[in-house]
């Protein structure tokens, strides 16, 4: 029964009933007063978090599902606040799988302007989140892909960071066999550690490699920005001294963690240290420096600067060198820069690029530290 605060529907219901979307409204005590053709068919599939029929208690129907459903408690809490006059406006979006698929809906519940109650409203949003699903797993392989290309133009410092270690160990390994032919075993244990330590630096190189090329989605986790950095340089030393650069840090000590892909991190910083070096050599500086600093600054973000003495860059070019396809440089495929602002808004920071304060390129990363409000 409609209480004298519930409007007419007379009109209202044959345009609610012409919606494609869900639309339900619902009393200031939860009953709902009214529910258009398209919701009625959805509470009839089972697909909603509650299936109140008219004139049943929506929120009641929230409470008995919740306890199994946390969508349902979610809903409950959102409609109930909205009711309260604590929220203009609650929107959640929910997955309702079924034996054959999963279909995805945007509920929505606002309060009404000339009666006491709420207005909700649902819609399927499942080609949406297809659509996004897929985009994602595109960005991925293109990440993969790049990441992949960005190895490539390290494979002679990479093939020299792994040759010295291998030698070392195939040296050590020949002068224990002589010492042994000879008698002297005194030595062998000092020689066998040696073995060991460039053993594991080999190991410790492929496992980097291996894990910069699998296929993954992203691993959020505690990352610490110093370490990045520092495996980025251990990725391009070999790079760096043929190409004479010489590399400073200032890393901020007891820099706090991001929440982060540090996989993702790295390759960034790879990116912008190979874009750096290439950039220094083909204009052929003559003094060659690369800086790479971190520090905290304000509101608890990470500030992650990387600072080179090239040519520097033409800033009415600026904004375009982070969209996709778009190069300065002869045979570059326009996706570094690209790829480094999607890590960086993924992990919901800011990247910006510039001349530096005496020539050069300066770019700027600020990441949010773990558990900051930014």
């Amino acid at each position: 029964m409609l209480t004298n605060s519930q409007p007419s529907f007379s009109l209202s219901s044959t345009i609610l009933d012409s919606l494609i979307e869900e639309v339900a409204i619902i009393d200031d005590c939860g009953t709902l007063v009214h529910a258009n053709a398209a919701w009625v068919a959805a509470s009839r599939s089972h697909r909603c978090v509650s299936s109140v029929a008219t004139g049943g208690n929506y929120l009641a129907g929230l409470r008995a599902a919740a306890p199994a459903n946390p969508d349902a408690a979610h809903i409950l809490e959102g409609v109930e606040r909205v009711l309260a006059g604590s929220t203009d406006l609650f929107e959640h979006e929910y997955a309702c799988p079924s034996k054959d698929d999963i279909r995805w809906f945007a509920q929505r519940v606002s309060p009404l302007r000339s009666a006491a109650g709420v207005l909700i409203t649902r819609i399927d949003i499942t080609d949406r989140k297809r659509a996004e699903k897929e985009r994602e797993a595109h960005r991925f392989e293109l990440g993969r892909a790049v990441r992949a290309a960005t190895l490539g133009q390290l494979s002679g410092a990479l093939a020299h960071e792994l040759n010295q270690p291998i030698s070392a160990i195939l040296t050590n390994a020949q002068v224990g066999l002589a010492m042994r032919a000879q008698g002297r075993t005194g030595e062998l244990f000092d020689i066998l550690e040696d073995i060991e330590h460039d053993a594991r630096r080999t190991g410790a190189l492929v496992a980097r490699l291996r894990r910069m090329l699998e296929r993954r989605n992203e691993r959020m986790e505690l990352t610490n920005v110093n370490n990045v950095i520092e495996e980025a340089l251990t990725l391009c030393k070999s790079e760096l001294i043929a190409r004479r650069i010489d590399v400073s840090t200032r890393l901020e000590g007891g820099l706090p963690p991001v929440h982060g892909d540090p996989i993702a991190l790295e390759h960034l910083l790879l990116n912008v240290i190979v874009n750096a070096y290439e950039a220094m050599s083909l204009f052929g500086a003559v003094t060659r420096e690369l800086e790479l600093a971190t520090e905290t600054v304000r509101d608890g973000r990470i500030r992650v600067t990387v600072l080179d003495s090239g040519p520097g860059v033409d800033e009415s070019t600026t904004a375009r060198l982070f969209e996709p396809l778009y190069t300065t440089k002869e045979g570059g495929l326009g996706l570094g820069l690209s790829i480094c602002r999607s890590i960086v808004d993924a992990h919901h920071g800011d990247i910006a690029l510039s001349r530096g304060p005496n020539g050069g390129v300066l770019v700027e990363i600020e990441l949010p530290a773990a558990g900051s409000s930014s």
